[in-house]
This record gives C-alpha cells, structure tokens and sequence, in this order.
C-alpha cells in the first residue's frame, strides 16, 4: 500500500542467504517489466514510469548468489492496493 504512511510504501525481498544480488524484477499481469533493480534491499514503490501503477496483481523475480556461491531464484506474486 504505497501511500506514504511509512507502512508497507515499498516492496523489496528479505534477503535471507543471499550473499548478492544479480537482479530484482516487478513484472505486471501482461509481463511487462515495470521494476528492475540490482541493489541490495532497493525496493519497488509501486510506480511506474513516474506514475501510479495500476492496483492488481504483479509477479516478481528475484536472482542471486547463496554464501556458497549457488544461484538462487524465485519468484511471486504481489497484490498492490492503495
């Protein structure tokens, strides 16, 4: 609920064993890529070439390294309100 009451404004993973991040990608129902990021616990805001994304459904993606150095990936889904 990106609003800004300092609840819940931005998403971003909780980086639980991954030691870096090669990509961070926020897609919308149609697959277009509204988010990208390769910064460590940078976070989507819910916006959208400077406007508002749309409330619905968007799928994340998310790849990396383990402390072992494996690739990790996975992947959601995320539901925006305002």
């Amino acid at each position: 609920s990106p609003n800004g009451d300092g609840l819940n404004d931005v998403f971003r993973p909780i980086p639980v064993g991954i030691k870096s991040t090669e990509y961070f990608r926020v897609f919308d129902r149609y697959g277009k890529l509204v988010f990208q990021t390769n910064k460590w616990l940078e976070g989507w805001d819910g916006m959208f070439k400077g406007k508002q994304a749309l409330e619905g459904t968007y799928v994340w993606t998310i790849k990396g390294l383990d402390k072992n150095g494996r690739v990790i990936e996975m992947k959601g889904t995320v539901i925006l309100v305002r």
